[in-house]
């Protein structure tokens, strides 16, 4: 009987041991499954600070090209207002040098025309003299003096 209570002694032994093992290798495993969790949890929480950081520069990349772009814009219109201004300021020149011409046409007209009644008075009393001096005049043209041409008399 002593063999038999031996073999259970060591059966309840390895029994002990083996519970033992399966309580060891249990916490093991949790300790284990809580390291996996924790890893987890540390993924998770740097994937969710990337993403927070991507999103940041996203915000940032769009915060500057809108920066950007109503610079663009704002030159544009800078650009815009300046070739506004420059064509006005061609007009208003040319306007004013068209006025300019205008007025010397009126000018050269007017000395164009005054010349005309110069010539044409100037003729009138040429021809005038030249009737006069021959006697073509019924009456003296006004520069002869006596001797000088018949004095408007008709032959």
């Amino acid at each position: 009987m002593q063999a038999k209570e031996v073999i259970l002694e060591d059966v309840r032994g390895l029994r002990r041991e083996l519970q033992a093992l399966r309580s060891l290798s249990q916490q093991q495993l949790e300790e284990m499954a809580q390291q996996l969790r924790s890893a987890e949890e540390q993924f998770s929480q740097g994937l969710r600070q990337w993403q927070s950081a991507q999103e940041e520069e996203k915000r940032k990349l769009l915060q500057e090209q809108e920066r950007q772009l109503e610079q663009q814009r704002l030159e544009a219109w800078e650009q815009l207002e300046q070739r506004e201004n420059l064509v006005a300021e061609v007009q208003r020149e040319q306007e004013k040098r068209l006025l300019e011409m205008k007025q010397e046409v009126a000018i050269l007209q007017a000395e164009q025309e005054e010349i005309r009644t110069r010539a044409s008075q100037e003729a009138t009393r040429v021809q005038r003299e030249f009737l006069c001096c021959f006697g073509l005049l019924w009456a003296p043209c006004g520069h002869c003096f006596p001797g000088h041409c018949l004095g408007g008399i008709v032959p």
